[in-house]
Parts: C-alpha cells; sequence; structure tokens
C-alpha cells in the first residue's frame, strides 16, 4: 500500500519537462499583456518598431579556476570596467569547450564548465571575445572575487 503522505506529495510535483515549459510561456503571456514594454519595445507609443533591443551578455559570472591561476596575485589592482578578454582553447584536455579569461595579458581562470559550451558557441569562430569587470571584492572567497561580463 502507498503511503498517503506520497500521494500528497506528487499531487504538488511537476516534472522537469511541465516546469520548462510553463517558464517559457511567461515572457510571451507578459508580451500579450504589455508587461513587457520598454525602450526596445514597438508597444510605447512614440517609439518606433526598429528600435533593437539590448545585446544581453554572452557570459556574466564568477571566473571558475581564479584561486589557481594569477587572479589572487591581480585582485587588488582589479576595478569594475577594466577589461578583460575571453579566449577559446579547444585543445584544453579538461575540457573541449574551455574558455579561458585574461586580464592585464595574464590568466585568471575559466568561463565555468557548466556554462562554457554555450559561451564557446555563440563566439563561433572568433578565437577571442572582449569583455569587463563587473565587479570586484578582494575580500570574498576566491571563487566570488571578480565577476566578469561578455558580449559578442
Amino acid at each position: 500500500m502507498r503511503d498517503p503522505r506520497r500521494r500528497q506529495h506528487e499531487a504538488y510535483t511537476i516534472t522537469r519537462r511541465e516546469a520548462a515549459r510553463r517558464l517559457l510561456g511567461l515572457p510571451a503571456l507578459a508580451a500579450s499583456c504589455g508587461l513587457l514594454a520598454g525602450p526596445w519595445s514597438s508597444r510605447r507609443r512614440g517609439h518606433p518598431a526598429s528600435v533593437a533591443a539590448p545585446t544581453p551578455p554572452v557570459f556574466r559570472g564568477y571566473v571558475a579556476g581564479f584561486q589557481f591561476h594569477d587572479g589572487p596575485e591581480l585582485v587588488d589592482g582589479m576595478a569594475p570596467g577594466e577589461s578583460v578578454t575571453f579566449v577559446r582553447e579547444p585543445e584544453n584536455r579538461h575540457d573541449r569547450h574551455a574558455v579561458r579569461i585574461d586580464y592585464a595579458g595574464r590568466k585568471l581562470g575559466y568561463v565555468p564548465r557548466s556554462v562554457s559550451e554555450h559561451v564557446a558557441h555563440v563566439m563561433a569562430e572568433r578565437s577571442s571575445v572582449p569583455g569587463v569587470i563587473s565587479a570586484v571584492d578582494p575580500e570574498a572567497v576566491p571563487w566570488r572575487a571578480v565577476q566578469v561580463r561578455a558580449r559578442v
């Protein structure tokens, strides 16, 4: 016999597919209601439909492996707004989609493996892409000390 508590729990659980379907439907619902009317939207009066939406960042996050490379030596001299470079490393033996993050010609670390395939795919045939430092916190744990973003 099945546990009644389990049956009650099953009534509130949904599959991953159902959760994704519900989440993917939210932007369309919001747009149809006019909730997404921003400076790039043609739904606002006086704005032409040709105004393009701002380009979302390809990657925005922390530097993986920061504590194992040159990052700890450089963190005190870093500031938000400074340039970084995202460099593909297809020959990397740990991750064929690896994307290295360089600052002032030195290796800070990598784009986290969980998103490196996406970033490498978006970079397409480019060997490097410019980026910028979003935030610096020298007092944070090493893997949260520097946040960067890249746009293609």
